[in-house]
């Protein structure tokens, strides 16, 4: 037999689930105190499946732009903001940030360029940002279709003869132990997807330089292997601690601009 009895629209005669918290019971009182604060009555009214959704995807997202901008932290906020957009294909915030994202990453210009079209349509008022992105993203486009022949430099060139390092050594510094050595400007502040457009590969002892800048500087990958094969196969069971040799020889060697 129906229940015909009204519904109480007091949020104290309800018990509320917690989908965050392992699923626990609360009271208004107990949501209240979670929360931090009092709310309105609308804030306890239940929400569809999708809302959750969207929270759980948003909460991964939060996660991602708090990473370290390494390789796994831009591939979970790649792949939240795909979920994402998915469901709600019409948020401008993150359709920014994909545009962001991959512009960033120089990746998908043409994606990129879809996604500021539509943002601009849903939301005339985003036009600066829009603007900027179309721009640099357009001027991307152009230097893959028309790449600018890299300017070579060989160390056996008699202006080079002094210079003592080579691409892709790992020189300890006061404040950035372990950075690996590229030519001035290249050289990237830590790892992850930043270090992997100037090397493509770690070995342990050195970097790989990729093919850029293989095309640039095409002497030294002999030189860098050399000098590994140098310091760190040339210690025996005899020769002492092998940091104290690396230290010797860094000492030794006065750095030049390459």
């Amino acid at each position: 037999m129906a229940d015909d009895s009204p519904v109480s629209e007091d949020i104290y005669d309800y018990v509320y689930i917690d989908a965050f918290g392992k699923g626990k019971q609360l009271t208004a009182k107990e949501c209240e105190y979670l929360i931090g604060h009092q709310v309105t009555a609308d804030y306890y009214s239940a929400i569809s499946t999708t809302e959750v959704l969207l929270r759980m995807v948003g909460n991964l997202l939060n996660i991602g732009k708090r990473g370290e901008g390494n390789e796994k932290s831009y591939q979970l906020l790649r792949d939240s903001l795909d979920l994402y957009l998915t469901i709600n294909p019409d948020n401008v915030q993150y359709l920014l940030l994909q545009a962001r994202l991959y512009f960033h990453l120089g990746i998908w210009p043409e994606k990129v360029l879809d996604i500021l079209q539509h943002i601009q349509a849903l939301d005339p008022s985003q036009h600066g940002a829009v603007g900027y992105l179309v721009q640099h993203t357009l001027e991307h486009i152009q230097h893959k279709k028309h790449p600018v022949t890299p300017e070579v430099k060989k160390r056996s060139v008699s202006e080079h003869l002094e210079v003592q390092y080579s691409v892709g050594l790992i020189m300890k510094h006061k404040r950035e132990p372990g950075a690996p050595l590229g030519p001035p400007g290249d050289r990237p502040p830590g790892g992850g997807t930043l270090l992997l457009r100037v090397f493509s590969e770690f070995a342990d002892t050195h970097y790989f330089a990729n093919e850029e800048l293989q095309t640039r500087y095409p002497e030294d990958m002999v030189e860098t292997l050399g000098t590994v094969q140098e310091l760190y196969h040339r210690l025996t069971p005899g020769t002492g601690n092998q940091d104290q040799a690396l230290a010797t020889d860094q000492n030794n060697h006065q750095a030049m601009p390459m």
